[in-house]
């Protein structure tokens, strides 16, 4: 019994010295200093591995990226719970609107060359309302607009493209003469879209260069030409259309992306090249009107 209890004694007692050396060897592990002995600080590891961390979440991720990590990428939700009588609606345009977006816009003018000179009468026969009044098609036009949209509204460069026709309402001394044109323009406009939260009524201006290609004809005879460019400028309004029906807005804005469809009306003047050996387009200041999508 007594032989025992000393073999149990010694046993413990190699145990705990066992013990004290294995805590001394993990003590020395963890220190600092055998680290700085032997490579990078303990706190150099961690710093280390913390900038890798930052670093490794910093970096944008390719859509193999986020398949690898089994990760999707998240959309901004710009829908809100909306009321009794509107399912949901959209975030409010200044602040869900991207920084580019597009606007496509159909316009009609009352456009009319009222300095235009025929080379089928003498000029100081008639003038071209005493040739062509004030009837005929308008100028119906189509452009497109890359716009940037910041805090004080948007910039947009916008190019167009427009066809203008009208028949002579002086038959007697012109006979059957018509005169068609294509309009091609390029300017830029500055829309103030973010006076309030909605653009329910943005103001506008715009200026750029325009130009035309025409034929007059008379009979069998035609005159074919092009202008050079000459400036344009022009103010207006667009009027916002989403509330007319805000779950259809809301449809457009999540299967097409439409932001916002506007009508609107403007007032244009083309101004003269000063070119004294080509036509002049020139017209006065007159109404335009149209629809517009912002997309």
């Amino acid at each position: 019994m007594r032989k025992g209890a000393i073999t149990a004694a010694a046993m413990a007692l190699f145990l705990i010295s066992s013990g004290m050396v294995l805590a001394d060897q993990a003590e020395t592990d963890l220190n600092p200093q055998h680290y700085h002995a032997t490579g990078e600080s303990r706190e150099q590891i961690i710093q280390k591995i913390k900038v890798e961390q930052e670093n490794y979440w910093k970096k944008p991720l390719s859509y193999e990226d986020l398949a690898k990590r089994q990760l999707v990428e998240k959309v901004p939700n710009m829908v809100l719970p909306g009321n009794n009588s509107i399912g949901y609606r959209l975030v409010p345009y200044r602040i869900r609107r991207n920084h580019w977006d597009n606007q496509i816009t159909f316009t009609a003018s009352e456009y009319s060359p009222t300095n235009y000179q025929t080379d089928f009468l003498n000029p100081n026969q008639a003038s071209f309302s005493d040739i062509y009044g004030t009837s005929g098609l308008p100028l119906l036009e189509g452009s497109y607009m890359l716009r940037y949209n910041f805090a004080l509204g948007a910039l947009g460069i916008e190019g167009a493209y427009g066809y203008y026709k009208t028949n002579t309402t002086a038959p007697g001394e012109m006979g059957n003469a018509q005169l068609s044109a294509m309009e091609d323009r390029l300017g830029l406009r500055y829309i103030m879209d973010t006076i309030w939260r909605e653009p329910a009524i943005a103001p506008y201006i715009m200026g750029g260069a325009y130009q035309f290609q025409y034929t007059e004809a008379q009979g069998n005879a035609k005159l074919n030409g092009r202008t050079t460019f000459a400036p344009y400028w022009g103010a207006g309004c667009f009027l916002q259309l989403n509330w007319i029906d805000a779950n259809a807005t809301m449809d457009g804005y999540e299967e097409g992306g439409i932001e916002n469809w506007y009508v609107f009306a403007e007032g244009r003047e083309y101004m003269s090249s000063g070119q004294s050996n080509e036509r002049d387009f020139s017209s006065p200041f007159s109404l335009s009107v149209g629809l517009s999508i912002e997309l």
